[in-house]
């Protein structure tokens, strides 16, 4: 258990910056199909934009960590300030398109119940954060975090989000009256991840508790104790979350057809091992590249999970098998 608050202060930096790591990690994986990575940019965000963004996500996930040591009950807002502060900042160091949307929405509540759980010792496990951080967000979340989570998208400025969206009793993002709306009706942040995580694949992996981010964990732990490269597991990673379902960004853009077609193609790579799969799986970055297959979503989880993973380990992160 950690003592003073100045103590506590260095844990929480350290934190901060292990959680940061994912959105860093994950865009330097390649050839990941169809993403940014180190030897491929896309129309409006080239490798270095995830690199500035990484460092942006420091001081925002400190501060969330700092707030949930700090306690959440009572707060008006809790995480879609953090969320919105990411996304806006990253957008106007960098000048390219959208780079940590999702990656936000995943670590924000996860720096938040870690702080909350510091309150009580540094000995929390995996499973305990994910969880908390689940239940975190449905107990202390509120209709103003919905409206900054909505400000966030509206300063993305996604393609696939349209005005003539049927949202239900959800006011749509481009509602110009979306925030009188949000609070008169008492939606918070959670409601409107419960209401997405029917079509969000990342919605849905904050409600059900991280349940894929830590399978991933769990792999990337396995594949380096048996003598992988590390980067060899984190685009195997990408490619068995593709295998897994469908990637909703690709959806939402493509159609269904298309978005089966791509976990299909996933799983087909899977069995390949050595210089074939590497060959099939550069083949697969040009294809999707060229006709704009962009498994965003799928790497939002990727940044979730190599997060999880450097928040368990803490040192050594390549090198599990030398430790």
């Amino acid at each position: 258990m950690v003592g003073s608050m100045g103590i506590r202060r260095r844990d929480m930096w350290k934190y901060a910056i292990l959680l940061s790591t994912g959105v860093v990690l994950e865009a330097a994986g390649y050839p990941k199909p169809g993403n940014v990575h180190r030897l491929r940019d896309l129309s409006d965000t080239r490798f270095e934009d995830f690199l500035v963004t990484g460092l942006v996500f420091v001081p925002y996930l400190y501060r969330g960590i700092l707030r949930g040591y700090k306690g959440l009950r009572g707060r008006r807002i809790v995480y879609g300030d953090l969320i919105y502060g990411i996304v806006d900042t990253s957008l106007k160091l960098h000048g390219g398109g959208n780079t940590c949307l999702g990656s936000s929405l995943l670590l924000v509540p996860l720096a938040v119940s870690l702080g909350n759980l510091l309150r009580s010792g540094d000995n929390f496990t995996l499973e305990e954060l994910t969880i908390a951080a689940s239940m975190d967000i449905n107990t202390y979340s509120t209709p103003y975090d919905a409206v900054y989570f909505y400000r966030a998208i509206r300063r993305v400025r996604p393609s696939y989000i349209r005005s003539s969206d049927y949202t239900g009793e959800y006011p749509n993002v481009w509602d110009k009256e979306f925030t009188r709306k949000l609070v008169e009706k008492n939606l918070r942040l959670w409601d409107i991840l419960v209401y997405s995580s029917e079509r969000d694949i990342v919605a849905k992996e904050i409600v059900e508790g991280y349940v894929k981010s830590k399978k991933m964990v769990n792999y990337l732990e396995e594949s380096l104790l048996s003598g992988m490269d590390w980067n060899e597991a984190v685009v195997r990673a990408l490619l068995i979350l593709l295998s897994y379902d469908i990637d909703t960004l690709i959806q939402r853009k493509h159609g269904a057809d298309i978005a089966r077609k791509v976990s299909e193609q996933a799983r087909e790579a899977l069995k390949l091992k050595g210089e074939k799969f590497w060959k099939h799986v550069r083949n697969l970055d040009k294809e999707w590249s060229d006709k704009g297959y962009n498994p965003g979503s799928t790497a939002d989880l990727i940044v979730s999970s190599i997060s999880l993973y450097a928040v368990k380990h803490g040192k050594s992160l390549f090198r599990l098998n030398k430790i």
